[in-house]
């Protein structure tokens, strides 16, 4: 019995709902045209907005990505941009140090140069001073030969001059003792004649010849000597 009044419970309650179903059902056929018109419009405005959505997002998407492949090329650049200044720097660098060094070198041998060219003057100079030195010896040597032959020469004279006169005393003593007339006392008065005939003689004095003997010269020119008698001997001027 329960169970009976149950199934008439549900079937009662399944009848009421197909009831309430059913009556929207042929209100809606009523308007079935409206609802379609209106289910299309509401379907394009949903499209649409879908399509806008879309849209939107397929822009926003695409702008986002533009956006990151410009950030992704600003950095790129930005990088490249480091690169070329890292390496620019670098050679910029290079080039200094690369100068540095050609002007080290360059002063390098610039002062070695000049070191080369001083110790070349410093040389020259010790050369010319010694060829000076040894010019200068050579000079005073040589002024010495000359001087020492001079002598030398002077001296061969003198003692010819000496030897000449011993000669000649010689002769005048052995010509004294050989004739026999002439004595010391002969010789000295002859030595006084001639010194007296020289003080009588008004001719002037020309010099004296290789024996000692003083020369005169004449009135007229002419050379001549007082000899031991006290008498003028001419000398020829072939003599």
């Amino acid at each position: 019995m329960k169970k009976l009044v149950g199934l008439l419970l549900l079937a009662g309650v399944f009848l009421a709902a197909q009831t309430a179903t059913a009556a929207p059902v042929k209100k809606e056929k009523k308007n079935t045209s409206t609802a379609v018109a209106d289910s299309k419009q509401t379907k394009e405005t949903s499209d649409a907005k879908q399509d806008k959505s879309t849209k939107k997002k397929s822009d926003k998407a695409s702008k986002s990505k533009a956006d990151a492949k410009a950030e992704k090329a600003s950095k790129s650049v930005t990088k490249a941009e480091k690169t070329a200044k890292s390496k620019a720097d670098a050679k910029a660098e290079k080039a200094s140090k690369s100068v540095t060094k050609a002007e080290k070198t360059a002063k390098s041998k610039a002062d070695a140069k000049a070191e080369k060219v001083s110790k070349s003057e410093a040389k020259a100079e010790k050369a010319s001073k010694t060829k000076a030195a040894k010019e200068a010896k050579a000079a005073g040597d040589e002024a010495a030969k000359s001087a020492a032959k001079e002598e030398k020469s002077l001296k061969s004279k003198a003692d010819k001059v000496k030897s000449t006169a011993i000669e000649e005393k010689d002769a005048v003593k052995t010509k004294a003792e050989a004739e026999g007339a002439q004595t010391k006392e002969t010789v000295k008065s002859a030595a006084k004649q001639e010194a007296g005939a020289m003080e009588k003689s008004a001719d002037k004095v020309f010099g004296k010849d290789d024996k000692g003997r003083t020369i005169y010269e004449g009135p007229r020119g002419g050379h001549y000597y007082i000899n031991s008698n006290g008498n003028k001997e001419y000398i020829s001027k072939d003599k």
